[in-house]
């Protein structure tokens, strides 16, 4: 027969489960929005070369932004 110290030790061992699963969706998921970000800014840059052949989008990255019409690191 469980004593109630039993019980608490197993759900105890089921939240300790619970989490390390949680944490590995939660960077699964982190991923998958990355991915999904760069996929965009890359189908972005491709229509705007598209759009604009005359214009050189080489240095255009995710990590820039654009300033006064310029490229500057964004933070």
């Amino acid at each position: 027969m469980k004593t109630w110290e039993d019980e608490i030790r197993e759900l105890n061992g089921k939240i300790v489960c619970r989490e390390a699963e949680w944490v590995n969706n939660s960077e699964s998921l982190k991923n998958d929005i990355t991915k999904s970000y760069g996929i965009g800014f890359e189908a972005v840059v491709e229509q705007a070369c598209v759009i604009h052949p005359d214009i050189d989008f080489s240095d255009v990255n995710p990590c820039y932004a654009v300033v006064d019409g310029k490229l500057v690191k964004d933070v």
